[in-house]
């Protein structure tokens, strides 16, 4: 049989002494620094105020579109015809002078129509530049203006096909 050395049970028992209840280490707890965040905080959105003269200022600039983007389509529907003889025609007939004459003319109520769209857009960017909150009239107005100016440049664009 072997014999415990003596003083085995006593180095044991001296450090066991030693040890603690583990309080004195690192909680594994999460810190507070670790539970907040850093996310931008939700601010509500901005309301603007009504303004008369900036209704009014829309109002102008809109019904200046609306009549550029009037003439534009009257025009598109006159040149129907001319356009259609044309694109049969040879290159330097008279049929093809009219058309391209034509096509000339649609180009001036185009630039007339991206004209009146730009002032639209001339609001929105002093708005924007001022950092003024969204006026609701006025991304109204530019909405339905650039829906508008996407059907007419569809339609330019059928005019213009193969010729």
């Amino acid at each position: 049989m072997t014999r415990i050395n003596p003083g085995l049970p006593a180095l044991l028992l001296a450090l066991s002494a030693c040890s603690g209840t583990g309080a004195g280490g690192p909680s594994l707890l999460p810190r507070a620094v670790e539970t907040r965040s850093n996310a931008e905080p939700v601010r509500p959105a901005p309301v603007a105020t009504p303004d008369a003269a900036l209704d009014a200022q829309i109002a102008e600039r809109s019904h200046a579109f609306d009549r550029a983007a009037d003439a534009f389509e009257r025009q598109a529907a006159a040149i129907g015809p001319t356009i259609t003889r044309a694109r049969g025609a040879r290159e330097g007939s008279e049929a093809w002078v009219a058309g391209q004459v034509a096509l000339g003319e649609l180009s001036e109520a185009r630039a007339a129509v991206e004209s009146a769209a730009a002032g639209l857009e001339e609001l929105a960017i002093a708005r924007e530049s001022a950092r003024a909150a969204p006026y609701t009239a006025l991304d109204t107005a530019l909405a339905a203006a650039n829906a508008r100016v996407e059907r007419i440049t569809a339609a330019d664009a059928a005019l213009r096909q193969p010729f």
